[in-house]
């Protein structure tokens, strides 16, 4: 016998039927999930386990290199090329590392974290 109650998608009062109850037709115990799910592949809401995940690989990537640079002493560049290792936070290059290391350390000192990042994180190296 069914009772009053309500709809759990548009939340209208009458008589609706629970989909995990089992009821019997025609001599048979049916299960409307189960029905569901058999014959049109609809998996109820609660049985679905979503995970939320709040960034992409993109920001993934680039929340570890952030990481990476605060919490090391790693010296960040663009890319090395024939003029020498390319500074992250600008564009002049340096034949050596150690005064890449040195017009970091003065002159981007405040911008540490501050990178701005391009759409290809594979520029950058450390």
């Amino acid at each position: 016998m069914d009772v009053l109650s309500v709809c759990r998608c548009c939340l209208a009062e009458g008589l609706h039927k629970d989909l995990k109850l089992p009821y019997v037709f025609l001599n048979k115990r049916e299960i409307y999930s189960d029905m569901l799910l058999e014959c049109f592949n609809i998996v109820e809401p609660t049985k679905i386990n979503l995970t939320w995940t709040p960034h992409t690989d993109k920001y993934k990537l680039r929340d570890n290199f952030i990481n990476i640079l605060r919490f090391s002493n790693v010296l960040p560049f663009k890319n090395k090329s024939l003029l020498g290792f390319i500074c992250a936070y600008c564009d002049i290059a340096f034949p050596d590392p150690a005064d890449l290391r040195s017009h970091t350390d003065q002159d981007h000192k405040k911008d540490r974290l501050k990178i701005k990042f391009k759409k290809a994180l594979s520029e950058y190296s450390m």
